[in-house]
């Protein structure tokens, strides 16, 4: 992989085809994808073919992406049809830490890891850098077999936002499982997606957020859960597993 990414990567619409890579990980070697860190911009590029990741030593803090395993800068119109196996890391479809904007992305792959989403794993605010996630779509399954699993992105912590994007793929999880978000802590913003897939998990899941704990600022709006939850059909009732917004 490119290890550090600043600058412009413009694929120009070309396709980057079977790229398989078996890696195994170490102590100082827990971020993964093909251009590793992203500080700019990545767009108009698909790739397909499967990363095989060891994990030896159990690593806990480990970061999984097609594209990237962190980015803080966007990633556009970027198309993976890669399949990753990744036991006990975080794996992400197109980013495994998104920081800052991923748009017009979808992924084809299937993915099994620790904690998985469809897009990225973590929607996460640092600083002054807002992640944003819009008019993306999954079509992979999705399997977490340790903790969350979510049809975009398996966890936000604190103010994400998350537009117009779509689940189609099935999504499973040995814990927390939602279509679109599997965890979120703290602010989110979640308006205009839609699950389509099938999801299933032993503890809070649903059709939009497996588990949505509470913020000061949580705005869901205008999304639309017509896949399944648990075997059944989807609801506004199953839409959230668990609700801290009615917890005292």
């Amino acid at each position: 992989p490119l290890q550090r990414w600043g600058n412009t990567f413009d694929g120009n619409g070309h396709t980057i085809s079977n790229v398989n890579i078996t890696h195994t990980l170490s102590d100082g070697d827990r971020v993964f994808g093909f251009f590793n860190t992203n500080f700019n911009v990545i767009c108009n590029l698909t790739i397909t073919g499967t990363y095989t990741i060891n994990n030896p030593d159990n690593l806990d803090a480990c970061f999984i992406g097609t594209f990237t395993g962190e980015s803080q800068g966007t990633i556009r119109n970027c198309h993976s049809y890669v399949d990753i196996n990744a036991p006990g890391c975080d794996v992400g479809g197109i980013a495994c830490r998104n920081f800052r904007m991923i748009e017009d992305c979808t992924n084809h792959g299937n993915l099994t890891g620790g904690s998985v989403g469809g897009i990225h794993a973590y929607g996460w605010n640092v600083e002054n850098l807002t992640s944003e996630t819009r008019n993306c779509t999954n079509y992979g399954r999705i399997e977490a077999l340790d903790v969350y699993a979510g049809g975009i992105a398996n966890a936000n912590h604190g103010g994400a936002i998350f537009t117009n994007c779509i689940n189609e793929g099935e999504v499973i999880s040995v814990r927390v499982a939602g279509g679109i978000v599997g965890i979120s802590n703290g602010n989110i913003t979640l308006t205009d997606c839609e699950n389509r897939g099938s999801i299933t998990g032993q503890d809070n899941t649903g059709g939009i957020c497996g588990q949505l704990n509470n913020g000061e600022s949580i705005i869901i709006t205008n999304n639309s859960n017509t896949g399944t939850v648990n075997g059944e059909p989807g609801t506004d009732d199953n839409s959230i597993g668990y609700d801290g917004r009615n917890q005292q």
